[in-house]
């Protein structure tokens, strides 16, 4: 009886630096007749981890409150390396109305340009991030408010693009639903914020991975986690 076997490896995700995707599990599959298979999970190896490159200076972060900017570091993020013609179709822009924020972006450092890419007589310049994956410092010298801005012009985004997808009728119920907004509240444990971290890494996860590509639809994801701090108190004087 003659035994043929395949290996087939995991996707690799590129994953957060503080978290962990999980792959699908790999395996191996053995075919012993022309009727009879086994298949026989087979442990991972985890790909090696990309060291985060952190978004911490103050001019860094103010070049972020662009949503433009966003775009296009949230683009070559997902796709990898690409020209101003390319990340121009991926972001439905004219290739005009990219190279100032591209100028923008490379003089504070978080693009940089790879090597040109010849196609017959033309040269086109590719940029790619500095490192995959990229993530914003919360700690000093960062400034509070250019946190904020940041994070708001992230919201705007996201807000624009589910009115989009609502004025477009997409898919907003099932397992498939690609439109889903709203707001929760509620008292958690310590446990519970470590596995809603996670969920949210994951998610991060599973949407970096993603490439432009046939069967593929681009996709966003908007959220803001904060405590819900109460307001102060204000003070009120009983009236004599």
């Amino acid at each position: 009886m003659t035994r043929t076997a395949w290996n087939t490896g995991a996707a690799h995700l590129d994953a957060r630096p503080s978290g962990t995707a999980t792959d699908p599990t790999p395996f191996d599959l053995t075919i012993e007749s022309a009727y009879v298979f086994s298949i026989v999970p087979r442990t991972p190896t985890a790909p090696p981890a990309s060291p985060p490159a952190f978004i911490r200076t103050a001019a860094q972060v103010r070049a972020l409150r662009s949503p433009t900017r966003q775009e296009i570091i949230d683009a070559l993020a997902s796709s990898g390396p690409a020209s101003a013609a390319e990340l121009a179709a991926l972001l439905n822009r004219a290739p005009d109305a990219l190279y100032f924020h591209l100028k923008s972006l490379l003089k504070v450092g978080l693009v940089i340009e790879r090597d040109a890419r010849k196609t017959g007589r033309h040269v086109a310049a590719i940029y790619d991030l500095p490192a995959h994956p990229m993530r914003l410092s919360y700690a000093k010298p960062v400034r509070k408010q250019d946190i904020a801005a940041v994070v708001t012009s992230a919201v705007r985004l996201s807000l624009r693009d589910f009115q989009r997808g609502l004025d477009a009728g997409a898919a907003s119920d099932g397992p498939r639903r690609v439109l889903w907004g709203g707001r929760v509240k509620g008292w958690v444990r310590g446990e519970d914020i470590e596995r809603l971290n996670q969920l949210i890494q994951e998610a991060h996860a599973i949407l970096r991975a993603g490439r432009p590509g046939d069967g593929t639809i681009p996709l966003t994801l908007g959220f803001v986690l904060a405590p819900a701090t109460p307001a102060p108190k204000k003070s009120t004087r009983t009236q004599e």
